[in-house]
């Protein structure tokens, strides 16, 4: 009312000015009234006249605008990252209290200088020339930004360059890095020791294995060879402790190797084509005597319809199986075990070799039987079950589910157990057929004796084969180091040669290459080598093998495995004559 008091006096010209009203309905209605006043001829004012215009919506949109305004001031100020606006120069417009306490300066300082006054990573032209290329949108880099003080720090930028009234803008939050980097690196520092750890690990494994083998090879060996001669009740029964005693710690040296390469992801298949029968045969071989010794019958079935071939890994099949076997001895008392196999349908509607072993021993309770597959881990001894490591079943496990099968256990405390395990053929396995060997129509029909050069520094394994060896056709020369073997070879002299992988002064595989070269350069043929180690790593294996060795055993050596492969090498060659 002032204000039309006032223009009414002819103090003002007109006016104009904001209000609200009130509508009928009890909401209120912004206006813009403008107006002024109208005069007669002489001057007087008469009337007032004007306009109101409902701005009710502007006034909103306005209101809207500062509260988000102030609701971003809020934000940007309580947020514990250094918020800044600058422009395509580089030119700092505003910016938070936080990055005015991370860089040092005070806001009126800061406000007056570039981007690249503090952001040192890069030159100043490279950030130039960013920001000239940069499109609306977000980016986002790491830094490394320097304070008032001259101290560096680095930092994680999260920006959104966005266009305003004909410019662009980058509206950017920046953080402080060093407590992420610290931990980063200690993050780093602890997988490198444990990596170092878990290699010192393994190279101790390793190590452990050969020294351990060596002497098994001679324990086992020469109790194999004497089982073969004369002994009396008493003395035979004593071998058979002795034998038994060691295989048992020979599977629990392997025990060790294979969880330790299964935790390390490094087990590694070798899948070949190979009759299932046949393996079930030669595992029923291998541990008859263990069955029969505790006076437990030991029974083999083969179903109608079980697959003459099966492409797989045959050595981890025989693991599997055997270790079954003598979990089955172990805690089984009296009555028997019986092995089956068969055939069967896969999980994927493939055919697949299903085995058993079954044992009528102490049983396992239901609540054990989901948790015998763990590492370390045994079911309840309440039942006068005998201890044991926890890893036999733990490796059954993890080589059946590598090779593709599945495998468990129906069981009753009292009522005896039964394994199964079921194995697919392995798709997209490669199984090569053995090298043929040149033909030689014109060779002289193969001589009743071969000529073998065995490499060995140990007198006593050395003893050993010599002893596995005495009634076979062969006549054997030794050598004690590689250099000796290399000096005693030459092409043509020998029919085969057994080297031992670790020895003084010359290693067998770089023995194996010299007398690769030896070979190369005379044009002769190609001496068969049989290698043989302590070392139970695949990667020991492939060594040999890309040494040019063309079979490899490892400690300790059974006497039919040893003959059988070294038949293996020489069968279809004629004799050198050199």
């Amino acid at each position: 009312m002032r204000t039309f008091d006032d223009c009414a006096r002819g103090a003002t010209p007109s006016f104009t000015m904001e209000f609200r009203l009130r509508h009928k309905d009890g909401s209120y209605r912004w206006m813009l009234c403008r107006g002024g006043a109208i005069c007669d001829a002489s001057g007087r004012v008469t009337r007032l006249a004007g306009a109101n215009t409902d701005i009710t919506a502007q006034k909103e949109a306005e209101q809207a605008l500062r509260e988000s305004e102030a609701r971003f001031r809020l934000l940007s100020q309580n947020t514990p990252d250094a918020v800044f606006l600058h422009d395509m120069a580089g030119h700092v417009l505003d910016a938070n209290d936080q990055a005015c306490l991370l860089l040092g300066y005070d806001r009126e300082t800061l406000t007056s200088l570039s981007v690249t006054d503090f952001e040192v990573s890069c030159p100043a032209q490279v950030l130039h020339d960013f920001w000239d290329a940069m499109e609306p949108g977000p980016f986002r880099f790491e830094g490394l930004a320097r304070r008032a003080d001259g101290s560096t720090f680095p930092t994680e930028v999260h920006g959104v360059a966005f266009e305003e009234r004909g410019r662009t803008l980058a509206l950017v939050a920046a953080r402080d890095l060093t407590l992420r980097k610290q931990y980063e690196r200690s993050l780093a520092e602890a997988r490198d020791a444990a990596m170092d750890a878990n290699r010192a690990k393994t190279e101790f494994l390793a190590n452990m294995s050969h020294e351990i083998r060596t002497p098994m090879n001679i324990i086992l060996g020469m109790a194999e060879l004497l089982r073969g001669t004369p002994l009396s009740p008493e003395q035979r029964r004593y071998l058979s402790a002795l034998d038994s005693s060691g295989r048992v710690l020979f599977r629990l040296i392997s025990d060790i190797l294979d969880i330790s390469q299964i935790e390390a992801n490094k087990l590694e298949l070798r899948p070949r084509a190979f009759d299932p029968a046949a393996l079930v045969g030669e595992v029923r071989d291998i541990m008859a005597v263990a069955v029969e010794e505790k006076g437990l019958s030991f029974a083999v079935r083969l179903e109608d319809g079980l697959p003459a071939r099966l492409v797989n890994d045959p050595d981890r099949v025989r693991q599997v199986l055997i270790n079954l076997i003598w979990n089955a001895v172990k805690f089984t008392a009296s009555g028997g075990i019986a092995v089956e196999a068969g055939r069967c349908v896969s999980l994927a509607g493939e055919s697949a070799v299903r085995l058993e072993v079954a044992d009528t021993g102490s049983g396992i309770a239901p609540e054990d039987c989901r948790r015998i597959f763990e590492p370390f881990t045994q079911a309840d001894e309440r039942g006068g079950r005998p201890a044991g490591t926890g890893l036999g079943l733990a490796i059954c496990k993890s080589l059946v589910e590598r090779m593709g099968g599945t495998i468990g256990v129906e069981s009753a405390v009292g009522r005896g157990s039964r394994f199964t395990f079921t194995l697919p053929s392995l798709a997209g396995a490669r199984c090569p057929a053995p090298p043929a060997e040149p033909a030689t129509p014109d060779a002289p029909p193969p001589p009743s004796r071969r000529r073998l050069l065995l490499v060995e520094d140990s007198p006593a394994n050395q003893e050993m084969l010599r002893l596995f060896l005495e009634s076979e056709p062969y006549d054997i020369a030794t050598a004690a180091t590689g250099l000796e073997a290399v000096a005693h070879f030459a092409p043509g002299r020998f029919d085969i040669v057994l080297m031992d992988m670790e020895m003084p002064e010359m290693d067998g595989c770089a023995a194996t290459q010299s007398i690769r070269r030896l070979e190369a350069a005379s044009g002769s043929w190609r001496t068969p080598v049989l290698m043989l180690s302590a070392h139970a790593f695949g990667e020991f294996e492939r060594k040999a093998l890309a040494a040019g060795c063309d079979a490899f055993l490892t400690k300790p050596v059974r006497r039919a495995c040893l003959l059988a492969a070294l038949r293996g090498l020489l069968a279809g060659r004629p004799a050198n004559r050199g």
